[in-house]
Parts: structure tokens; sequence; C-alpha cells
């Protein structure tokens, strides 16, 4: 009995340790701020580097989650690679975090375009008119007619 308790007892201590030890570990990997993995996931996607920008911007979300502009990069970067609605799902974050940004809606309708969703498109240059972005009315005449 008493060499299972100190086995057991060790176990434990073990276990203990190797719990702080995980957890110190990823204090000292995460010890980027949100910005620092933004800066690398805009530098990926300039290097065209899409995957690598994406998730550059996974971990700054995880440090940041309502950090609306993450968001928009995130998206920018899905689109280049041609995932239109996970795209089209950050810029839906992007908005319920700053619903006042029209640049995002503006954003949303070149992304529902390019999937094919030409109805949903128009649908958001239509609000970016309404919310002043009067630039957009080029678009609807030439695309949403």
């Amino acid at each position: 009995m008493i060499k299972f308790a100190l086995s057991y007892r060790t176990t434990m201590s073990t276990k203990i340790f190797l719990v702080f030890s995980i957890f110190f570990i990823s204090i000292i990997s995460y010890s980027q701020t949100a910005a620092d993995f933004t800066k690398k996931g805009i530098d990926a996607a300039k290097a065209s580097n899409h995957k690598e920008a994406i998730k550059n911007f996974d971990y700054a979300l995880t440090i940041s989650p309502s950090d609306f502009n993450i968001y928009v990069y995130r998206a920018f970067a899905k689109e280049s690679l041609k995932d239109y609605k996970g795209a089209i799902e950050d810029f839906d974050k992007a908005i319920s975090l700053n619903p006042k940004d029209v640049n995002i809606y503006y954003n949303r309708a070149l992304t529902k375009y390019s999937s094919g969703d030409k109805k949903n498109a128009c649908a958001d240059w239509k609000k970016a008119v309404d919310m002043g972005m009067t630039e957009a009315n080029f678009i609807i005449q030439l695309y949403c007619h």
C-alpha cells in the first residue's frame, strides 16, 4: 500500500509538472502580440503566401478576437485562395464587430460577386451606397442590372 501511495504521488507530481510545463511553453510561444501576428500575416499575403497569412491571422484572432480588421485581412487571404465561403464568413464577422464600416460591405460584395452570388453582391453594394459610398453606384450600374 505504501509503495502504491508513493507511486501515485510521483505520478501526480509528474503530471502536474507536465501541465505547468505545457502552460509555460504556451505562454512563451504566444508572447507575440496580435499586432505581431497580423503584421506577419500581411507580409505573407503580400508575398502571395496566403495559407501562411491565414495561419498568422488565426493566431492573431486567438489573442484579439474582437479586432474586426484581422477578420478583413483574413477574408482577403481566403478570397485569394478562392475560399469565397470562408471569406464571406470573415466579412460577416467583421461587420458584426463594426457595422458602420462601409468598406467591409463593399468588399464583401466583391467577394459575393466573385463567388457567383450576384443578387447578394448587389444588395451589399446598395447598402454601401445607402451608407454614403456613392462610388458604389457605378458598380451597381455595371453589374446589377
